[in-house]
C-alpha cells in the first residue's frame, strides 16, 4: 500500500522515491540469517510439527497464532 510505503520511508513531508527504493534494496539484500540458526527452541517446535506430520503452511500459521506480537517466531512456510 502506498501509505506504508510513505511511513515507511519517513512519512509524508520527508519521503523521497529514490532513498526509498535504496533502501528497499538494501532490506531485501541477501544472504540474510536464517531464523533457525539462533533459536533452538523454534527448531524445536518446529520438528515435534513435523514428527506430527503437520504440513510446513499449519506450522507457520500456528506459530504466527502463538507469537502474534513477536516476528522471530513467524516463518514462512
Amino acid at each position: 500500500m502506498v501509505s506504508r510505503e510513505i511511513q515507511r520511508n519517513g512519512g509524508a513531508e520527508s519521503y523521497r522515491a529514490s532513498k526509498a527504493d535504496t533502501d528497499a534494496w538494501e532490506r531485501a539484500r541477501r544472504p540474510k540469517s536464517c531464523k533457525l540458526a539462533g533459536s533452538p527452541y523454534l527448531i524445536r517446535e518446529i520438528t515435534a510439527k513435523l514428527i506430527k506430520q503437520w504440513s510446513p503452511e499449519q506450522i507457520s500459521g500456528w506459530l504466527k497464532r502463538q507469537y502474534p506480537d513477536d516476528e522471530c517466531y513467524h516463518v514462512p512456510h
